[in-house]
């Protein structure tokens, strides 16, 4: 393990010191999903790149165990006890797109079982590395989910919480989380291939080109996903230095994404909101 993710896990520690903390690998996390959700273990094997299977193991712990995921290149800025409040959330990274990089939730929450029972629909093989890694299951998977969730609730129904994530020097103190020294690893692969990827969703976004571009995105991911690339353009437009969410796969190793972390609580969240 990086030793800047041992400083990032090591600050979460020490602010929970009667919190139960574990550490996934590899193995402990396929006999997991073997035990608990045989009927996804093909799906989980058979995915092309590792981070896949921490993606989608992180949405299984949070529907199984609940309590708070991290990722271990994120770090606790303060005690999260205010958070257990929350029935389920989500982390926003500040530029209007959502993040796996942390979770939270009770056991059970009906928004995780809609998200891991929707992962086998977008579990195919998508023409580049960081579309698959992104639609399955990754990020953009994540916000459909989001979206989807939340368009077939009620009006009584309770929505889902999103909390900020800031990683400038001198943040607020009330902030909860950071990025470990160095950043994540997706930002570390910014440098190679978010500039190619710019230039590419610039031209497509902005140019007179761009229908013929809608309609080749339709044929490559099909007819179930459009709704999820028109979405995410609309609400992104020509920002395309937002666009880090889909530098998220090509050229990783694998020994970089065997660990996850997870922490939980046995006893009842907070009976009143956090001030």
């Amino acid at each position: 393990m990086p030793s800047t993710w041992d400083v990032a896990r090591q600050s979460c520690i020490s602010l929970h010191k009667d919190w139960e903390y574990k550490l996934w690998t590899e193995k402990p996390s396929r006999d997991f999903i073997q035990k608990e959700y045989p009927w996804f273990l093909r799906t989980y094997d058979g995915f092309t790149f590792p981070v896949q299977r921490v993606d989608a193991l992180r949405y299984f712990l949070m529907r199984h165990y609940g309590g708070i995921y991290i990722d271990l290149d994120n770090a606790c800025r303060t005690n999260l006890e205010p958070l257990l409040y929350y029935p389920a959330w989500l982390m926003d990274r500040g530029h209007g797109a959502l993040s796996n990089n942390a979770l939270g939730s009770l056991p059970n929450h009906p928004f995780w079982k809609y998200v891991t029972e929707s992962l086998l629909q977008y579990s195919r093989n998508y023409p580049l590395p960081y579309l698959a890694a992104s639609f399955a299951p990754g990020k953009w998977f994540l916000i459909d989910a989001w979206q989807r969730y939340h368009a077939g609730l009620s009006k009584e129904d309770d929505r889902l919480t999103r909390v900020m994530m800031d990683s400038r020097p001198g943040s607020a103190p009330w902030i909860f989380f950071t990025y470990a020294e160095g950043g994540s690893q997706s930002n570390k692969n910014h440098g190679l291939f978010l500039p190619r990827v710019s230039n590419l969703f610039t031209f497509m976004c902005c140019s007179v080109a761009v229908l013929a571009a809608a309609a080749v995105v339709v044929i490559a991911v099909g007819p179930g996903d459009w709704r999820l690339s028109k979405t995410y353009w609309t609400r992104q437009r020509c920002r395309h230095r937002h666009f880090d969410e889909i530098a998220l796969c090509a050229g990783l190793r694998g020994q970089q994404y065997t660990v996850v972390s997870i922490w939980w609580k046995a006893h009842a969240a907070p009976t009143s909101a956090p001030r």
